[in-house]
């Protein structure tokens, strides 16, 4: 079981409190929480593993060059088409292909290459609930600084406003500052400050 921690880390912190911590593997809480809590609080949680990440959103991004090379990905017919980028790119990334609901999409390169991917939950099979979430967004080593990531998450937000989800959203780890910068020349501000935790 998880849990997720919104508000004042104080405030988190006194609920995780009274909570039977054996039961939980892992959570997610504002950055800071963590440190209010006791000794024997987060002894009895047992999380070994931590990752520090922002939630950023934005209700409006602009169109960037090479934006329009953006096109939805089939996630079953065209898998592989996705895998083998998301292997090289982000291998380690949440957001599966078999998530249920996910939509995928590519940058597509003029020799008809796919060279980044991205990944978006929020549809229900026929609108955005409100938000698009992106996830997974990854460009090909060889292919990273030349703006294809910036194409790729515009191209991305243009097809999610156009059908009518009113912004979009992603995580992004706290240490990959690259991907903070290009999402915040993008309109992204971040929301959250996260720490996650888990037994391994």
């Amino acid at each position: 079981m998880a849990f997720i921690g919104v508000g004042k880390p104080a405030a988190i912190a006194e609920l995780l409190s009274g909570l039977d911590p054996h039961r939980f593997t892992r959570g997610t809480m504002i950055r800071g929480t963590w440190e209010f809590l006791s000794e024997a609080v987060r002894a009895g949680f047992a999380f070994a593993a931590t990752e520090d990440w922002d939630w950023m959103d934005a209700d409006f991004v602009p169109e960037v060059p090479r934006a329009n090379q953006v096109r939805e990905l089939d996630r079953v017919s065209e898998r592989a088409l996705i895998d083998p980028v998301r292997e090289r790119a982000i291998p380690d990334s949440y957001l599966s292909v078999d998530t249920p609901g996910s939509r995928w999409f590519g940058w597509v390169d003029t020799s008809g290459e796919v060279r980044a991917i991205g990944g978006a939950t929020g549809w229900d099979g026929e609108r955005w609930n409100g938000a698009a979430h992106f996830g997974s967004i990854g460009t090909v080593p060889a292919f990273q600084g030349q703006g294809i990531g910036s194409a790729l998450t515009s191209g991305m937000a243009q097809i999610a406003f156009r059908e009518g989800a009113t912004r979009v959203s992603l995580g992004v780890y706290a240490h990959n500052h690259r991907a903070i910068e290009i999402y915040r020349r993008l309109g992204f501000r971040t929301t959250y400050e996260i720490n996650s935790r888990s037994r391994t």
